[in-house]
């Protein structure tokens, strides 16, 4: 494993260029993510979401749990062990308070950004990041908002 690391360093700006075009993918969900209001066990559209995006990265078994969870899976090429990956759903505002945001150049902002919102928008991509980067994990990956 040691051996790989100055092979993976080497290849990051190039990782960085293939995957430059997901910004606005990012930028997009994070955007709809946040405008979404979550308060606390009022989560139910943001799941519907995030399921939908789960749905169009082809990741398998999207689904709720028992206490709404949203779920996928992107399985391992082995899939003897299993990495989970979770952010929560909520946020700490109401939906009484104003959920627009405003997407600068240099900057976002909004009630909830960065309570949340990243973490999620994160989830949505990576599937596709390690499908542009051909990376396939031995283990299964279970996404959970």
């Amino acid at each position: 494993m040691e051996s790989m690391i100055p092979d993976i360093v080497a290849d990051l700006p190039e990782f960085e260029s293939r995957i430059r075009e997901l910004r606005e993918t990012l930028l997009a969900n994070l955007v709809m993510l946040s405008e979404i209001p979550a308060p606390t066990f009022e989560e139910t559209e943001r799941v519907e979401f995030l399921l939908e995006k789960f749905t169009e990265s082809n990741l398998m078994n999207t689904s709720t749990d028992e206490t709404g969870n949203a779920l996928g899976l992107l399985p391992g090429t082995e899939g003897d062990s299993n990495i989970l990956l979770v952010s929560h759903l909520d946020t700490l505002f109401s939906e009484k308070i104003d959920h627009s945001v405003s997407v600068e150049s240099d900057r976002i902002t909004g009630a909830g950004i960065g309570h949340n919102a990243v973490g999620l928008a994160t989830l949505t991509v990576l599937p596709i990041v390690l499908d542009k980067l051909n990376i396939k994990l031995k283990s299964n990956l279970i996404l959970m908002g």
